[in-house]
């Protein structure tokens, strides 16, 4: 009776322990679940904020290069013009084949051996003339296809000096010469190679007073040329445009800490973050299952043109 009453207790027990035991697991996987969805909302919202932050520089970014892709647009000093089709049809234009076939020519003739002028490609030109003009108050410039003829006019206004003369010589000569020249014989003895070339030199800035006047005044230490403005005068007249794509263009930092070495921060960081969106919203894109498959078809095709256009590019620019 004892043996045979005993039973159901053992039952229970043993169900009881089950019990206990899914519950402890539904448990750690809710607890896991909770520590899931609060690391992905972080992950969003850091996503989120550092998206907003990234907005001004973005949109610089893109105003910039838009400016950087079409030369005439909010250009207020400089304007580019279409020229008659007929403009230079008295010329006759280039033919790539003919000039070819006397390359060809003259190059056997000089070597001594035949040389054959494949059809494939065929012989074609690689950019345009550009013929420059520059008067006193504009630079006009032609630009020409060498086939067609066809030729575009851009003409750009010149900043004129108001000074009727300069304040300051434009270039003196100072004991420092000797002392570059001997820094480059140094270095060359160092590199054992006497083929080196000053390509720069650092500028000194230096403030002078002439006739109650302040100067800012630099020298140049590579040519010893001079450069002068007034305390306060601006190196140049202000344009939006050339504003723009100056901070485009502006990267690294100074040997000493200024401005720019918050850009260069600035510049670093921006980079930093326009990597962690991408990657950042590609994980998030994962988490919604429902958009898992067209994702992934918007993806590949992404990463299939972004590899092909860069093939594209290195044939273009390397070949």
């Amino acid at each position: 009776m004892t043996l045979i009453g005993s039973r159901p207790s053992v039952e229970i027990t043993t169900t009881a322990s089950a019990d206990r035991s899914r519950k402890a697991a539904s448990a750690r996987k809710r607890a896991r679940r909770t520590r899931y969805s609060a690391a992905v909302k972080v992950f969003r919202r850091t996503h989120l904020y550092f998206g907003l932050l990234l907005v001004p520089f973005v949109l610089l970014y893109g105003m910039s290069a838009i400016l950087f892709n079409h030369p005439t647009w909010f250009n207020a000093t400089s304007t580019i013009v279409d020229n008659d089709p007929d403009l230079l049809k008295a010329h006759g234009g280039f033919a790539p084949l003919v000039i070819a076939e006397e390359v060809r020519a003259a190059i056997e003739e000089e070597i001594g051996s035949p040389v054959e002028l494949l059809p494939d490609p065929a012989p074609a030109f690689k950019g345009s003339f550009l013929v420059e003009f520059r008067g006193e108050t504009e630079r006009r410039r032609y630009r020409v296809q060498p086939e067609t003829l066809a030729s575009t006019l851009q003409v750009t206004p010149l900043a004129t000096d108001e000074e009727e003369e300069r304040r300051f010589p434009e270039k003196v000569s100072v004991s420092t010469e000797d002392s570059v020249t001997d820094l480059r014989d140094r270095l060359q003895v160092i590199a054992e190679d006497d083929s080196s070339s000053l390509r720069s030199a650092p500028d000194l800035n230096m403030r002078m007073r002439v006739d109650g006047e302040d100067w800012l005044v630099e020298y140049d230490l590579r040519n010893g040329q001079i450069s002068e403005r007034r305390s306060g005068e601006a190196r140049m007249d202000f344009s939006l445009r050339s504003f723009l794509m100056r901070l485009h263009v502006s990267r690294g930092y100074p040997a000493e800490a200024s401005v720019r070495s918050i850009w260069g921060v600035i510049v670093d960081v921006t980079a930093a973050l326009m990597i962690f969106w991408a990657l950042s919203g590609v994980i998030m894109w994962w988490q919604l299952r429902p958009t898992r498959n067209t994702g992934m078809l918007a993806l590949g095709s992404g990463v299939f043109f972004a590899g092909l256009l860069a093939y594209g590019m290195y044939v273009a620019i390397y070949h």
